[in-house]
């Protein structure tokens, strides 16, 4: 009776145990994972490792202003879940630094990646996007869209003649600032069948190679 009553209380465990995926690093803020902040888990990365180092980040947003250098190559990122799983800051352009100096758009990022063979999965990297120069295509797509988002919406950077080469569009973001019926005439909503056919391969194309993933 012994036997049997031991056996019952083991297949369970080792069949939870073989679901649990390994990984090199854990992030967790609240202490449970080998670092609290994102920055130290790729800091601890053997720099010009030539294996893939795997980091897996618990949900939680991560206000951190994070460089992964040159020297830190084939890194991975793997969120808990790509919707609470959220990378932030907020410098911004006009912002000063610790010299009283203005830190430019360059300044300004969240995450600066200079190492090879990066990938970030199932997470968000929160930050204000914008158009860049005549010819830029800009879309959010189920965003939470805030309150101080201006009701038009859509700046032509100061030039009319932006407004007939830049494609602005929404589609089905949530929030208090993307109720406005006062957008700009220049942008527009896409439709379900224009959404349905922003897939990764039409997106991306050959930029990035063919990648699988067994999460």
């Amino acid at each position: 009776m012994r036997t049997i009553i031991l056996s019952f209380f083991l297949i369970p465990f080792f069949l939870f145990a073989a679901e649990v995926k390994s990984y090199d690093f854990v992030v967790a803020k609240d202490g449970t994972g080998n670092f609290t902040t994102i920055q130290d888990a790729i800091d601890a990365v053997p720099d010009f490792r030539k294996k893939e180092t795997e980091i897996y980040i618990k949900n939680g947003t991560y206000r951190e202003k994070i460089i992964l250098p040159g020297s830190k190559q084939f890194v991975t990122l793997v969120g808990e879940d790509k919707f609470k799983t959220i990378i932030s800051y907020d410098d911004y352009a006009q912002k000063k630094n610790r010299f009283g100096e203005k830190m430019g758009t360059s300044g300004s990022a969240s995450f600066y990646c200079y190492g090879d063979d990066f990938t970030a999965i199932n997470l968000s990297f929160e930050n204000l996007g914008r158009p860049w120069r005549p010819y830029a295509k800009v879309i959010f797509m189920h965003c939470n869209l805030p309150k101080f988002i201006e009701d038009k919406g859509w700046h032509n950077w100061g030039k009319e003649s932006n407004e007939k080469t830049a494609y602005f569009a929404e589609y089905k973001n949530k929030g208090a600032g993307s109720m406005s019926q006062n957008r700009v005439k220049w942008s527009c909503l896409l439709t379900d069948r224009e959404a349905d056919s922003l897939n990764f391969q039409r997106v991306f194309k050959d930029w990035v190679p063919n990648l699988t993933f067994d999460r």
